[in-house]
């Protein structure tokens, strides 16, 4: 029986009870296999009780237990989980049984052969189960619920008649799994959101500017040769890439960034151990409880990417020195639980003139900001100032240990995905997109995304990288950051409904105002995200709202108080 602390910090969001009647059928998982596993490994950590799929993996001798047999894997990441095997000619049969009464029970059907996920529906007909079709591609990803089979193969239609669609790199797998594993943990727990309605849980195409502007009329069969035509894409192999934060983004972001083979990594982590209640979202420290975070991370990471070079540093992000030399790395990713390390990484990565992307996640989403030479910084993006977080009490220096605020797989797979995804277009020298993903409430694409400061005067060239910002910049001798942020309050009024609608036609320009929405500030349990308008209650302080200019199917999302806890351990 594996440790009960292990769930502690997903109680209020994803219960015991809920665990206990959740069941995931995932299948056509063989022509997606990196989304396959990725579900299987977030279903097993957030321990939904049974798990079966028509698609059982590969083994291999020396391959990495996240890439092998699947049985294998849902046994590692979590013995507590039953794991079946569906035989794909007769689910109308197994599925019933292995269903076995639980009153949370999803289908999971990956379209990427779509011939044969119309056959699988077909079978399925009558049976009363919700379902989400996948498809995660060379150009994209998408999700859509369905409160039927029947439902499905109807969506589906002439898709049936396409042919296969290449399955996606890690980054696409790893968002679309994480999109389908919110929507199996939280569907229904918002009274916003009836879950029996159909909706676009997650779409997100590199082949649209914006990312996330999808067609009304698409049909399936549109968005799968859309998503299946291969974009131009910078690769991670050969480079030198920094992460900090070792926790549940920085787990599937190194992931992501991994799978593409011979990476140089270093991983810079100053949590002292890996405790049982991370193991509900950081799959690769499974093997490492009582161990520092950044060890266990970087040895992972050699046996996921054996052509690769992966580093260890077991310290703590406070000031520049601590990121060490920066010369010669090809980009920082940052993923650590405070936004005053995020705000040395993005000055350190200013001045050594490299891409830099950071991420922040909560239950119910999270966000991806990219800062790139010659565009808009990180602070004039977020709004971000250089406050340190107050500390609370010692906990042996472990910020993860303080933290009192709810953390899943979910929205960190979806928020990892989207930063590396964005990471890549930044290092093929085009322009990365920040954007933001609702895991709950409202209608419509979950995705949103945020824009930034016009009048950031870093933009015009490295010359005045130097220059006082909106924001000043980190001054060498501040006081080092301390551990330990206080919990965002909750029972802030909600924002007024009623806001005018988005406008449409208007003009797109390169950056306009947003802030920062890090850990814990997108609404979990009623929040409305509808599908050309977002209105989010604000948790902590008064900060006026500002209107984005959106596309079709984009959220404006009200500015937040930049100084918020931010749970990446």
């Amino acid at each position: 029986m594996t440790d009960p602390d292990r769930y502690r910090r997903q109680q209020t969001s994803f219960s015991d009870e809920r665990r206990a009647q959740t069941f995931v059928a995932d299948l056509g998982g063989e022509c997606a296999p990196l989304a396959s596993a990725s579900l299987k490994a977030a279903a097993a950590a957030a321990g939904i009780a049974r798990v079966a799929s028509d698609y059982h993996g590969s083994g291999g001798r020396g391959r990495h237990w996240l890439l092998g047999n699947h049985d294998a894997l849902v046994e590692t990441v979590n013995a507590d989980v039953e794991y079946d095997y569906l035989d794909p000619g007769f689910l109308a049969d197994d599925l019933p049984a292995a269903i076995d009464g639980r009153h949370n029970p999803w289908l999971v059907v990956h379209a990427n052969d779509p011939a044969a996920a119309c056959a699988a529906l077909e079978q399925l007909g009558g049976l009363p189960v919700p379902v989400l079709l996948a498809l995660a591609a060379p150009g994209g990803a998408v999700v859509e619920r369905r409160p039927s089979p029947a439902s499905a193969l109807e969506r589906l239609g002439r898709a049936a008649r396409h042919g296969l669609v290449a399955p996606a790199s890690a980054e696409l797998a790893i968002a679309a799994a994480g999109a389908a594993i919110s929507e199996i943990m939280l569907a229904g727990t918002s009274v916003a959101e009836d879950p029996a309605e159909p909706r676009t849980v997650l779409f997100y195409s590199l082949h649209r500017r914006r990312r996330i502007d999808l067609p009304r009329e698409a049909t399936w069969d549109d968005l799968a040769g859309e998503l299946g035509e291969a974009p131009p894409r910078a690769s991670f192999a050969g480079r030198r890439i920094n992460q900090v934060g070792a926790g549940a983004l920085g787990n599937w972001t190194s992931i992501g960034a991994a799978l593409d083979g011979g990476v140089t990594m270093r991983v810079i982590d100053g949590d002292p151990q890996v405790e049982p209640h991370n193991l509900n979202r950081q799959v690769l420290l499974v093997h490492g409880v009582g161990r520092p975070k950044a060890p266990v991370l970087a040895r992972e990471l050699r046996a996921l990417d054996p052509s690769g070079a992966y580093e260890a540093c077991a310290r703590y992000v406070e000031r520049p020195d601590d990121l060490a030399p920066l010369d010669g790395v090809d980009a920082l990713i940052m993923a650590p639980d405070n936004n005053a390390a995020r705000l040395v990484g993005a000055d350190a990565a200013w001045r050594a003139g490299a891409p830099y992307a950071a991420g922040g996640t909560g239950v119910a989403g999270g966000q991806v900001v990219v800062q790139q030479p010659g565009r808009a910084c990180f602070r004039c993006i977020t709004g971000l100032g250089d406050e340190p977080a107050p500390a609370t009490e010692d906990a042996g220096n472990s910020p993860c240990a303080l933290a009192a605020d709810e953390s899943i797989v979910a929205s960190n797979m979806v928020v990892a995905g989207l930063l590396v995804s964005e990471l890549r277009e930044a290092l093929a020298g085009r322009r990365a997109q920040n954007l933001r993903f609702f895991g709950d409430g409202g209608r419509g694409n979950r995705l949103a995304r945020m824009t930034s400061d016009p009048e950031c005067p870093h933009r015009a060239d490295a010359g005045v990288r130097e220059a006082t910002c909106s924001r000043s910049p980190v001054r060498r001798g501040s006081p080092p950051v301390r551990r330990g942020s206080p919990p965002v309050r909750r029972g802030s009024p909600p924002v007024r409904r009623g806001s005018p609608p988005v406008r449409r036609g208007s003009p797109d320009p390169a950056d306009e105002p947003a802030g920062w929405h890090g850990q814990e500030t997108v609404p979990q349990q009623g929040g409305t995200v509808p599908q050309q308008e977002a209105t989010v209650p604000q948790q902590e302080g008064t900060v006026p709202q500002q209107e984005a200019t959106v596309p079709q199917q984009e959220a404006t999302v009200p500015q937040q108080e930049a100084t918020v806890p931010q749970q990446g351990g």
